[in-house]
């Protein structure tokens, strides 16, 4: 009977349910990589645009109610997410400079240059559906209150504190992040209980919500960086672009760390996002 109902399903969403049964990245990717090919079996053939908007609905469907039902199974959608979205990117990069050497060797004709295809421009939008303008305060917040967190170990903690429970970041309070006392607590709060407020209208500190904002914060900044005149100039903007992807990872670990505490029987334990977090220590 699971077998029907899944088969009805769209086939993007016949995908991710067969990727996400993997708690491994590279279970994940062997599954995607058989849809981009063509499909296989019970995998059907779907495109990574196809893909990546029934990810992202999906993360906005579960984040938009006000319980989230499986944290873990969101953890690993937005681990999906996040992993094709780095997919478009690299086929974003492949495109442009096929196209560039293919220019350059004459048999284009049109220049690839200022109004080419650019991977910042291009891939993001296919995933995120967040812009500078509509960012979700509460995640905008919490993102600048992690900034100014120098402790690598204690932004990873607040980052699972806030992916585990619905933690909210209160805008103006409590800068340093200190935990103060249960009866005072500020900056971070623990916003379950007697609260009747649609998901709609809840802005909480949720995995996809923090991953969409962190980018759209970072795609803003990096403009920012690139249309600098001087090096001097750009120098503030790179540490804090730095900063920026020291958090992505962190917050990679996090979500990795949060899924694989309900691990598929065929891969235990698999932290994939770790040891890039080590190997930059």
């Amino acid at each position: 009977v699971l077998d029907l109902v899944a088969a009805r399903l769209p086939p993007p969403v016949q995908v991710l349910n067969s990727a996400l049964q993997h708690s491994g990245r590279a279970g994940r990717a062997a599954i995607i990589q058989i849809a981009l090919s063509g499909g296989e079996g019970a995998i059907p053939g779907v495109t990574l645009d196809a893909l990546g908007a029934a990810a992202h609905q999906l993360v906005d469907d579960m984040e938009d109610q006000q319980v989230v039902a499986d944290r873990v199974l969101l953890a690993r959608l937005v681990l999906l997410r996040e992993e094709l979205r780095i997919r478009a990117e690299q086929q974003a990069a492949e495109d442009f400079w096929a196209q560039a050497q293919a220019a350059k060797a004459g048999d284009v004709g049109t220049q690839i240059g200022a109004e080419g295809p650019s991977v910042q421009q291009e891939a993001p939008d296919k995933f995120f559906g967040f812009h500078r303008s509509n960012l979700p305060a509460r995640c905008a917040t919490f993102l600048k209150e992690l900034l100014s967190v120098p402790e690598r170990d204690r932004r990873l903690g607040l980052l699972s504190k806030a992916f585990e429970e619905d933690w909210v970041a209160e805008a103006g309070e409590a800068t340093t992040l200190q935990p103060p006392p249960a009866q005072n607590r500020r900056g971070l709060k623990d916003i379950s209980g007697s609260q009747h407020t649609k998901g709609d209208s809840l802005d909480i500190v949720r995995p996809g919500r923090f991953m969409s904002t962190l980018h759209a914060m970072r795609a803003e900044l990096e403009a920012k960086y690139v249309g600098s005149a001087s090096m001097e100039a750009s120098a503030p903007n790179m540490g804090l672009l730095q900063q920026f992807d020291a958090i992505k990872l962190e917050a990679l670990v996090a979500l990795d760390r949060l899924q694989n505490s309900r691990p598929t029987a065929n891969e235990p334990g698999h932290y994939d996002y770790e040891a890039e977090l080590l190997s930059g220590q």
